[in-house]
């Protein structure tokens, strides 16, 4: 946690030596909440995919701007995303044993995360 203070402070402190200094770079940080919108495919139709909801994630990235000239700069930046869904209840289970147990689907009562980085 240390090191990612340290981080934060040497980049901020980049970005304003940068900017007194009249430098045509600047090093930065962006950051927010991710809220995706997944859905489950085409109309729900497969029992696997139903009743997912988005779950938030943290959305961050580290640029760093270098100017070309007074109009064009080039803006190369690092980014981290976290994304997925989240469900429970009872949920469909693809049948492992389909010439034993009778039906495509085995049926169960459970909680399921999916965490997209």
């Amino acid at each position: 946690m240390k090191k990612v203070i340290f981080i934060i402070i040497l980049l901020v402190s980049g970005e304003a030596t940068s900017g007194l200094a009249q430098h045509k770079w600047h090093v930065g940080l962006k950051g927010g909440v991710s809220i995706p919108h997944l859905t489950s495919g085409q109309g729900n139709s497969s029992p696997l995919a139903m009743g997912y909801s988005s779950r938030l994630g943290v959305n961050t990235s580290l640029l760093f701007e270098v100017a070309l000239d007074q109009w064009v700069s080039i803006q190369p930046e690092v980014c981290y995303s976290e994304q997925g869904g989240k469900r429970s209840g009872m949920q469909a289970i693809t049948n492992p044993y389909p010439g034993q147990i009778p039906g495509k689907y085995l049926w169960a009562d459970f909680r399921n995360e999916a965490k997209l980085h």
